[in-house]
């Protein structure tokens, strides 16, 4: 569990799993934390501006976080979390002005890639109550909230179903 904690300054020469806060969420609350910093990663998969990846097991839970940072990616890129395998909540990103969100593939504000029931399946897959006010460039699946809700993630055989986004807003511009 990390509660609170804020990032003012990142550097990364990681190629996946890569995150302002945390580079990979097992069975973790990544609760009230906030990233300043620019998250440089371009040739990486699984980069946000909070957390890289959150995983799929039951309590891995991302809430109430936000990004004010510029995130640069490759693939699954997002202002908060850049692959989702569980439950998102009440986070917001805010990189805005000269910040931005930036990768190639499946680039979202708020969570790249929204993957279906995890990659074990068996839970189900959430983005609750979260918001994106910044700018979001991508090649290919560019969305305000999730670049792309399902598919095949980078190396994995398997194709999951879509999760669920319940009361998400965007007010921020796609650049693609």
């Amino acid at each position: 569990t990390l509660i609170n904690t804020k990032v003012d300054v990142l550097s990364t020469d990681k190629e996946n799993y890569v995150g302002g806060v945390v580079g990979w969420n097992e069975t973790g609350l990544i609760k009230d934390c906030i990233n300043y910093a620019t998250v440089n990663a371009p040739n990486s998969n699984m980069v946000g501006g909070v957390v890289g990846e959150n995983y799929h097991l039951n309590f891995c839970v991302v809430e109430g976080c936000k990004n004010y940072g510029t995130v640069i990616g490759y693939e699954n890129v997002g202002g908060v979390v850049g692959i989702n395998h569980r439950i998102v909540k009440d986070c917001h990103n805010y990189s805005e002005n000269s910040s931005f969100v930036k990768g190639v593939n499946n680039v979202g504000g708020v969570v790249g890639l929204n993957n279906g029931k995890g990659p074990y399946g068996g839970y189900p897959i959430y983005i609750l109550c979260s918001s994106n006010h910044g700018i979001v460039t991508a090649v290919n699946n560019a969305g305000g909230i999730t670049g792309q809700n399902g598919g095949k993630p980078s190396g994995n055989s398997m194709t999951t179903d879509g999760g669920f986004i319940v009361a998400c807003w965007n007010t921020g511009t796609l650049d693609f």
